[in-house]
């Protein structure tokens, strides 16, 4: 299949469930995981697609029917993030050793504050969170 064959059907896909998971995408054109964040990133800068966490939806289109713009990655999102948003927003602590058990440390920095406006303001795209909809952010408060 060509290239330009599957991000048709990529589009299609998603114009058909409104959104969907990469790995259910990958599934539905038999190609591997990493093809379909290829082929999202490709449609995401032609304005065609939004990739949202774990998965894709449509961009919004314009009234002329024509593509929307692409959006620049660091678009502004109306947000303000004071420190306060946050548990900590230290640059230390990132070297601390690993928990007895091998894991990672836990570690409190970029971690949302539980007062924080970002919970509950991300996309829903079906993956696991913690409210009703994913927080805007690394990780999800607990």
């Amino acid at each position: 299949m060509l290239v330009a064959q599957r991000h048709e059907l990529l589009v299609r896909e998603l114009e058909a469930a409104e959104g969907l998971k990469v790995t259910e995408l990958a599934a539905r054109l038999n190609v591997s995981r990493a093809t379909i964040r290829r082929d999202l990133l490709e449609l995401e800068t032609e304005g065609r697609v939004t990739r949202v966490r774990g998965g894709a939806v449509l961009a919004t289109s314009r009234t002329d029917g024509q593509p929307s713009e692409p959006r620049p990655v660091a678009a502004p999102l109306g947000i303000s993030l004071p420190d306060a948003q946050f548990q900590s927003v230290s640059t230390s602590g990132w070297d601390a050793a690993r928990q007895t058990d091998g894991s990672l440390p836990l570690l409190r920095n970029l971690r949302l504050a539980a007062n924080s406006t970002l919970i509950d303001k991300g996309v829903n795209v079906g993956l696991p969170c913690s409210g009703q909809a994913p927080e805007l952010g690394a990780f999800e408060a607990s």
